[in-house]
Formats: structure tokens, C-alpha cells, sequence
């Protein structure tokens, strides 16, 4: 069995669907089948469907162990594909070197990599192992892709894998789809594999004829013959890895893997188990905003004191990383926040000042609202537990709104100084590692819990409820929930900023914001909030380690970190003179002008601004169009004639010499409405009109009028555009005479133009 750490979600399995590829790869993915609960089909963008292959000789899998009854009742081991292909070929520069490249569309199960009914789980895999001869740059050249890997070493080489799919364990059958967004397909096949005796199994020969006996299965290729193949959607059907001495490795030779389904039905599947239970209690609401809403009233604001004698407001810094939810709740009503980055209470990564994605976005890639780690160096055994509610990004890793996901990490890495049997236990569970080998890393263990949804990110943040962590949060005993007692050590007084992270002053006087955190991940401490239990009704607050000869080893510290939101975390304070204007945002078709009421949004003085008090100032105009100010202090913007997409352009506002930072405007320009119809018909007997069509991205959630013989003429009905497509049924007063009409379809903005005409036979 190829062993590995595959969980629900998070870090391994990436999120797809989040940017398109530029070729179909997979189209279509088919029904679950029994009793194993995973497709019965992929599909390819060529129309070849490849089932699961499990068949011995032709296909490589996991086989079923006896001694696992689920797996046994499944009727399926722990790692089947429905397409694999692999290719190998020396290194030029490296004596025993080699680049390997490995490429499937997979099935596994989630969690620590046993066979659990309820999380199956797909995707596509890249994988790229190479030995290289030099340090440097490398260019790796493959069927579905180019990948460029900088500072490359010598003694690291090149390890790369990427797994595209994605997870539910609400609705098992919705996470199947993920792999369609995957960047492999059309799937690699022999040349004329249909045509080809030796990749098919065929039944007894006729005896009167001669003629060979009826095709019984049809695969695409031997995975342990290497061949040509054809099916790269860039025309390259080989593997090939670039450096900076040129070329180092070059093959065309696959061994590629896949059963062409034979159009059977599905079998019938005994069903998945309800989804486990939640740990934590809550997740907040998903942040849209970069800069976040401001309370003018700040000179006279009432200051909460924690601790008695310090000065301060109950707002924090502005800036709260995007699309990320404001808030985990625990069990015990405990919420907290993102700890941003670059704050030594803290460990998220900090923003990258020169990056514009992290800019963007308000994060360094990796944030946590909660993490716990614990070390033990003791009598020969290193071993490290890391706890945590995390969130990233998936997909490729890019920073792009949309991947982001949050999951709960259950992480154990133990060098061992004897083999044998360990147990670990720690406040969240207990684990049993059974014939570990003695030395560096023998164990190595993580569980990454979450959900994973393109159709619907933001709803996927539940998934991080259902990890190990909880129901509560591991906090220092020092630590008080209510505030008003909390460890000092656990206060910080931050500076308070606008938006722009200039600091807000109070007659000069730069003012702060109180803080509370549930520990210091700089200070190893004692911990509370523990849920599990050990013998003698003990519950755990401490990591220990069971091994052979006698190993039992412990500690009770914890470094923890976690920021305590409160409903005024996102508030920005800023002086009662200083407009503050929030981004605004705006659509239109093509060149027809819209106009903008930039200020509607804005507030002077913790009050919507008048116009009549401030001064507004276009800084930039747009890059593919032209924002012009008006009297009233509106702009109206007109799009470049024949630009769609986005544009931005920038206005501050000023009352006498305080004025608000820069604030952009976002103009969507989209396409003219485009219909199509793709049936239309007219029953004369029961004068019944059956039309139904298309409509692109602008016409979406439109009215749409259809008429009779002209744009102008009877009104047939009206109906409504809904993802992409549209029906009208309708009936007619009088019918028109038999043979063809024509029929337009027009969009209810004012001034739209018609689409038609359509000709409609009538019968």
C-alpha cells in the first residue's frame, strides 16, 4: 500500500475550481457506485470515460485487507485510480539519478489514511521528483502543464506534489466534482488503443466464424509498458526538465493506466454515514472588507479601562485579512480572531509589504486564530505536538480571493529511540502508533480536518468545526473569558490607526487600543481546556509519550496564541474632522454611462456625509475608461468603446485641509446582453409556445421580453435568466399559420438591443 497522510481537507488536498484552465480537462463526472461509494466514472474532455480500474494485471490499487472489515464491506483498499500515468528518464549529470513524473486522477480516503466510510474524497495529482546535477533554476515540461522551480539545490532536488480536488463530508457526492478543475485531462492513451488486441480482453472465439469473441474490457494503455501517447491538450506527450546546463532529462515514453467504461449502471450503494459531530461551536461571519467602518466620535468616546488607569478606546488596528471568517467560537462562548501577522503575540505570517497579492488581501499566506505547540526532549525521546485552527490558501497556493480555507490541525512528530509500540496523549484525544521503527521522524502524523467547497468557500468554513480542536480552546489558567480580570501579561495597549495605517492622534496624542490574547506563544505555560480524559477521570492538560522499555515522558507547557475578538474589532477610530470614505463599486455595459454617487457611503464626523461639507478630488482615472467629476459631486464614468472587464479609478475626499486616504472605485464593465435559443416550437392544436435558450454572464437574472415577427411586435411572455439559461412556456390566443415564424428576444434594461430573429417552426 502506498502509505501516506491524506486528510478531510486542507494542505494536501487543494481547493480547483477557483481559476479556470485554459483547456477542458475533465468534463463530467459520473454516478457513485457500490458498494465502495466513489464515481463510477470520469469523463474527458474527448468524451472518453474511464471507470475505476480495479482489475488485477491491468490496473494498480490497494487490494482489500481481510483483517479490515470496512474495507472488506467497501470491497476496496485505501488508494484506487481511474487513470495513472508515469514516465521515467535518467539524468544527464547525475550518474544514478532520475526524473520521475506521475500524473492520476486518484480515489483515497480522508483522515490519518484509514478506510472510513463517509470520506472518500478525488482529485488529479502532479508529481515531479528529480535529481538535479546543479544548484539553480529548473523548467519541467510535462502533457498538462509547465512548472518552473527556483533555487533548486543539489541536495534537495526537485519534490513536488500537487493534489487538486475537494471534500465534503456533508454531501460526499457534491466533493467528487472538485477533481473535474484538476489540470489533468484529456487523459493520455496509447495511439488507436481501441484497435489495439493486446489492450483488450475479449470472450471465446466463434467457433463457426472465426471471429473474435465479444469485447469484454478496453483499456487505454499498460502502466508497466512504456509507449507513446497521445491526449496532451498542448501537443506534449512527453516529460521533460530544463536547467542551467540545458536539457537534463527527456521522455515520450508513458506508462499510462485506464478501463474505458463498458456503460453499465451503477451498483447499488449502501449509502454514506451521518457527518461526525461539531467540536467548536461556531464560525463568525466571513470578512469582505480591507479597511473596516469608522467611529468619529472618538474624542469623546468612553474609555474601557483594562487595566484601572490606562487610557484607551475598545476598537483594535484596523485591517482584518480578507475573505477569512471574523471569528471561531468555542464551546464556552470564547471567540477568536485572526491573529495578524507580524505581532510577537502572534504567529500567522506577516503581510509582505512588496507583495500586492498579500497587500490585497491583509495576510502572509498562513493565519491562525488559535495554535498550541508542546515539546519534549526527555530521556531520548524528541517529540513535538502542533495544535491549531488555521487558514491558507488552496488551489496552486496563490493568494487569490475564493481559495482561502480554514481547517483544525492535529500534528505529531516524534524521533524514537527504540522500535515498538507508542502511545501519545495529549488534551484533545490519544493516539496508538503500533511497529514504529526507532529513529529520526519514525513517527509523523497529521490530521488536517476541514471542508472544502468551490461551488461555496465561505460556507466551507464550517468544516473547521469538526476537527479534534474543541470543544475548547486551550487558554492559559491566568487567562479571564469576562476580561475584566485577565493575566496582565495577556493585555496589550496597540496603537490605534486609520486605514492607512497612519496613527490617529488626540490633540496630538496618539491614543491605543486594549487587546486581550489567551496566551503568549513566546512563553511556555501551564494550559486549561483540555476535553479529553484519561485514566482516573484525569482530564489532559499535558502532551505525554508511552514507548517501549519503560518511555514515559511528559511536559505541561504550551505555547498558545490566540486574539480575543470582541463586536468592536472592527472598528477604526478616526478624528471627528476626518471624512472617511469606503470603496465603492459600480456596473454598466460597454460604453453607456453610469454614474456614481461616491459620497452615499461616506461619513463626517460619525455622520453620512453632506456634500455641500466636504471637497471631493479625482486622484487616478480609470486605466480603460473615463471617470468625470461632477457639480454634485457624482461621477460618471464611460468605459474605452469595446473594453469589458474592470476598471478603477480613485477620489479623495477633504473637509477644509483632514482628508480621508485615496479610496478606489470599481467599475465592472460587462458585454451587451447575448441570447440565444436553442429550441422553439409552437403546438397549434393547443396553441402552446415551448421556447428555451441561452444568455451570457450580463444577462444573468434578467427579465427578458419575446415577441412576435418584430422587436416591437405581440408579446409572447417574459421570463428570467437563471445560470445561463432560460424557458419560456406560454400560451397563445391565436396562432399563426403553419410553417415558420420569427421570434426576438429582448432584454428589459431601457435601450437594449434586440436579439433575433429566431425562426420558430409552428406544427
Amino acid at each position: 500500500m502506498m502509505k501516506r497522510i491524506f486528510q478531510i481537507l486542507a494542505g494536501v488536498l487543494l481547493i480547483v475550481g477557483l481559476a479556470s484552465p485554459t483547456w477542458a480537462a475533465l468534463q463530467a463526472v459520473g454516478p457513485v457506485s457500490g458498494p465502495h461509494g466513489f464515481p463510477l466514472y470520469y469523463t474527458d474532455s474527448n468524451n472518453l470515460s474511464l471507470e475505476l480500474c480495479l482489475d488485477e494485471g491491468w490496473c494498480f490499487f490497494d487490494p482489500v485487507d481481510p483483517a479490515d472489515p470496512v474495507q472488506v464491506n467497501l470491497g476496496i483498499g485505501g488508494e484506487v485510480f481511474w487513470w495513472m500515468g508515469d514516465a521515467v528518464a535518467p539524468v544527464t549529470g547525475v550518474p544514478t539519478g532520475r526524473a520521475v513524473l506521475v500524473l492520476g486522477i486518484e480515489g483515497t480516503f480522508g483522515g490519518p489514511g484509514a478506510v472510513v466510510n463517509g470520506q472518500q474524497i478525488s482529485f488529479g495529482r502532479v508529481r515531479v521528483r528529480v535529481d538535479v546535477p546543479v544548484d539553480g533554476t529548473y523548467t519541467v515540461l510535462h502533457p498538462f502543464g509547465t512548472l518552473v522551480f527556483e533555487n533548486v539545490t543539489v541536495a534537495d532536488g526537485i519534490n513536488y506534489t500537487a493534489d487538486f480536488g475537494a471534500a465534503n463530508f456533508f454531501d460526499v457526492e457534491a466533493g467528487f466534482a472538485g477533481t473535474l478543475g484538476s489540470k489533468i485531462g484529456p487523459f493520455l492513451t496509447w495511439p488507436d488503443y481501441q484497435n489495439d488486441p493486446t489492450l483488450q480482453v475479449r470472450g471465446p472465439v466463434d467457433p463457426d466464424t472465426g471471429a473474435p469473441g465479444p469485447l469484454l474490457a478496453q483499456y487505454v494503455g499498460d502502466l508497466n509498458t512504456p509507449h507513446v501517447v497521445t491526449g496532451s491538450p498542448s501537443g506534449n506527450n512527453f516529460f521533460r526538465v530544463i536547467g542551467p546546463t540545458g536539457v537534463i532529462a527527456e521522455t515520450d515514453l508513458f506508462g499510462v493506466m485506464g478501463k474505458v467504461w463498458n456503460g453499465n449502471p451503477p451498483a447499488a450503494f449502501a449509502g454514506y454515514p451521518e457527518p461526525p459531530a461539531l467540536n467548536l461551536a461556531a464560525v463568525g461571519p466571513i470578512n469582505r472588507l480591507t479597511d473596516f467602518g469608522s467611529d468619529g466620535s472618538v474624542a469623546t468616546i468612553a474609555a474601557t479601562l483594562f487595566p484601572a488607569g490606562a487610557f484607551v478606546t475598545d476598537g483594535t488596528t484596523a485591517g482584518y485579512s480578507l475573505g477569512y471568517p471574523t471569528y471561531y467560537e468555542d464551546g464556552s462562548g470564547l471567540q477568536l480572531t485572526i491573529c495578524q501577522g507580524g505581532n510577537p503575540m502572534c504567529i500567522s505570517d506577516p503581510v509582505n509589504a512588496s507583495d500586492p497579492a498579500q497587500q490585497a488581501l491583509n495576510t502572509g499566506g498562513e493565519s491562525f486564530w488559535w495554535s498550541a505547540d508542546a515539546g519534549i526532549d526527555q530521556n531520548g525521546v524528541d517529540a513535538l505536538l502542533v495544535l491549531g485552527t488555521e487558514g491558507t490558501f488552496g488551489g496552486s497556493g496563490a493568494l487569490v480571493d475564493g481559495a482561502q480555507i480554514a481547517f483544525g490541525r492535529t500534528r505529531i512528530r516524534i524521533d524514537t529511540p527504540v522500535a515498538g509500540n507508542y502511545t501519545v496523549i495529549y488534551p484533545y484525544g490519544m493516539k496508538q502508533f503500533n511497529n514504529v521503527p526507532a529513529g529520526r521522524g519514525a513517527i509523523n502524523y497529521t490530521g488536517d480536518i476541514g471542508i472544502s467547497d468551490p461551488a461555496d468557500p465561505d460556507y466551507a468554513f464550517i468544516g473547521a468545526l469538526f476537527s479534534e480542536i474543541g470543544p475548547n480552546f486551550l487558554t492559559w489558567p491566568t487567562f479571564d473569558p469576562t476580561l475584566q480580570n485577565n493575566d496582565p501579561l495577556l493585555i496589550k495597549q496597540e496603537q490605534a490607526v486609520n486605514p492607512d495605517g497612519s496613527p490617529i492622534l488626540v490633540a496630538g496624542q496618539p491614543i491605543y487600543n486594549t487587546v486581550h490574547y489567551v496566551g503568549d506563544p513566546a512563553i511556555a505555560h501551564t494550559v486549561t481546556g483540555g476535553n479529553f480524559v484519561a485514566a482516573a477521570n484525569e482530564v489532559v492538560n499535558y502532551f505525554r509519550v508511552i514507548g517501549p522499555n519503560g518511555i514515559d515522558v511528559r511536559t505541561n507547557d504550551f505555547n498558545i496564541s490566540g486574539r480575543v475578538y470582541t463586536p468592536a474589532t472592527f472598528r477604526t477610530f478616526a478624528l471627528a474632522t476626518t471624512p472617511v470614505a469606503n470603496a465603492d463599486v459600480a456596473t454598466t455595459i460597454t460604453t453607456t454611462p453610469v454614474n456614481i454617487n461616491v459620497l452615499a457611503n461616506d461619513t463626517l464626523a460619525g455622520a453620512p456625509v453632506v456634500p455641500g461639507d466636504v471637497t471631493v478630488t479625482r486622484m487616478t482615472n480609470g486605466a480603460n475608461g473615463n471617470a468625470v467629476l461632477n457639480g454634485d459631486k457624482t461621477f460618471t464614468y464611460t468605459a474605452t468603446s469595446g473594453f469589458t472587464g474592470t476598471d478603477t479609478f480613485t477620489y479623495v475626499a477633504a473637509a477644509g485641509e483632514v482628508s480621508d486616504p485615496p479610496t478606489t472605485v470599481t467599475v465592472t464593465v460587462q458585454p451587451v446582453e447575448n441570447f440565444g435559443v436553442n429550441r422553439a416550437q409552437l403546438d397549434r392544436r393547443k396553441l402552446r409556445w415551448d421556447i428555451r435558450g441561452t444568455g451570457n454572464t450580463t444577462t444573468e437574472g434578467q427579465t427578458l421580453i419575446v415577441r412576435l415577427n418584430s422587436p416591437t411586435g405581440t408579446v409572447i411572455g417574459t421570463t428570467t435568466v437563471t445560470g445561463g439559461l432560460w424557458r419560456l412556456s406560454a400560451t397563445s390566443t391565436t396562432a399563426p399559420p403553419a410553417g415558420t415564424v420569427r421570434i426576438y428576444v429582448i432584454p428589459s434594461r431601457v435601450g437594449a438591443p434586440a436579439s433575433g430573429p429566431f425562426n420558430v417552426q409552428v406544427r
